[in-house]
Formats: structure tokens, C-alpha cells, sequence
């Protein structure tokens, strides 16, 4: 296939550092951003909050390359804290909110004009859980996550009858370094190369989305169950206080 022009948020580790240099060593001009230094001319130094930064990064990948086939919505803010320990924590909410809300959405309207001329395509990384109950302690980053999921399935029959694909990708957890240290390190996860595959498939289809197997049976416990598993998460949250 034609090399693409692709900008992945978030590249400097996890699945984004991997997902960068996956796509990389298959022959597309890839460009990395992340809060960290530069690695080299292919990976600005970039806070996703600040719109100055985000648009000079855009403009610098498109005077030199002339267009952009591909944004990959990568860059994250995972946080676990109960609600009660978060009172005087608002500043929490607001980060996790213009990290996975208003960055992204920000970025990919700056871009809009540019994917219809290409016949372009965004692809958001999302999270499997946004699609299930909500989960007590992750209130600030789901409810963000699932902010961005909304505004992303909204728009998106808008841009693909301009020729913009938009993906989604789900994910469960993934084995990287911020899963080492929490609560999960020792839950089932996803290898950050298995992510890789998946989306340059998804870059070579332009696929609607990716689901784990079993998440639609999921969602489908979810739903019909939602009264039951609230019931038992009280429970345990009652028993965890003892």
C-alpha cells in the first residue's frame, strides 16, 4: 500500500511508542508527539492541552509533507482514587478532562479540512470500560473517556460521508509500564505489539472498529445484569471498609 502520512499523540512509551514504531518500520512517514523531549526529527515535544503547540505541530508535519492521511488519538491520563478521597481534588477531573477530552477533540477538528482532502482517517484509542457499567474509583477518567467516545461516534457519520474513516479501538487492559505499578499488574492484559497489529490493519482497511471477542457479550451482561453487578459492587465496596 502507499506509504501514509500519519500523527499518533502520546509516543514516547506503552502503546503508543510501539504503535509508533510498528508503523514506522512497515515504510509510512510517521510522526510522534508526547510532553517528553524530542527523539529525533520524526517526534515533537508537545503538550495535547496547548493549542498554540498543537497547531504549530500540525503545521510543521504539513508544510513539509504536504498533507495528512492519518491522526491516531493515542495520548492518555489514567487515574484510580475514590470519589472520597478526591474532594479536594477537583483539579483531577479537570486534567484527565482536557488530556482525554478536549485535546483530542481539539486536534481533530484542526484537522478535519486536511482528512476530507486526503481521504483521511482518525483513529481514537479508546478503553473497552466505556462501553460497560461504570466502575466505582474511576470516575474522572472514565467519565472523560467516555466523553470523547460520544463526541467521536457522533461526528463520525458527519466525516465519513466526506471520506473520512474513523476508527475506534477498544482495548482491555494493556501490559505496559503503568499497569506494572497499579492494582492490575497481575490481571490478564494485552501485549502493546498485539495493539500494533491491530491498527495498522485497521490502517490498511480503514475499519469502523475493534472490539476484544468477548466484549459484546460484555455489554450485552451489562445491560441486562446492570442491577445485579450494582448490587454486588456495593457490597463489595462495604465489605473492602471493614
Amino acid at each position: 500500500m502507499k506509504p501514509k502520512i500519519i500523527l499518533i499523540t502520546g509516543s514516547s512509551r506503552g502503546i503508543g511508542e510501539t504503535v509508533f514504531h510498528h508503523l514506522k518500520s512497515l515504510g509510512h512517514k510517521v510522526y510522534g508527539s508526547s510532553r517528553s523531549s524530542g527523539q529525533g526529527i520524526d517526534h515533537f515535544q508537545l503538550d495535547v492541552t496547548d493549542p498554540v503547540s498543537c497547531q504549530k505541530v500540525i503545521n510543521s508535519i504539513v508544510e513539509k509533507e504536504g498533507r495528512l492521511d492519518v491522526l491516531i488519538n493515542n495520548a492518555g491520563k489514567s487515574i484510580r482514587r475514590s470519589v472520597l478521597e478526591s474532594t479536594d481534588r477537583y483539579h483531577d477531573v479537570e486534567r484527565s478532562m482536557a488530556i482525554n477530552f478536549h485535546a483530542p477533540v481539539r486536534l481533530s477538528l484542526s484537522l478535519i479540512q486536511r482528512l476530507i482532502e486526503s481521504n483521511g482517517q482518525i483513529i481514537q484509542i479508546s478503553a473497552a470500560n466505556v462501553l460497560l457499567l461504570p466502575a466505582p474509583f474511576w470516575s474522572a477518567y472514565q467519565s472523560s473517556k467516555v466523553a470523547f467516545d460520544q463526541w467521536f461516534r457522533s461526528v463520525a457519520p458527519e466525516l465519513r460521508a466526506k471520506g473520512v474513516a474513523m476508527t475506534s479501538i477498544y482495548l482491555p487492559l494493556v501490559r505496559t509500564k503503568m499497569v506494572a505499578y497499579d492494582a492490575y499488574k497481575n490481571y490478564p492484559a494485552m501485549h502493546p505489539d498485539h495493539v500494533a497489529n491491530i491498527i495498522f490493519k485497521k490502517v490498511i482497511n480503514r475499519g469502523s472498529c475493534y472490539k476484544p471477542w468477548w466484549l459484546p457479550l460484555m455489554e450485552t451482561i451489562s445491560f441486562i445484569f446492570r442491577s445485579i453487578i450494582n448490587f454486588w459492587m456495593f457490597h463489595k465496596i462495604k465489605r473492602s471498609e471493614k
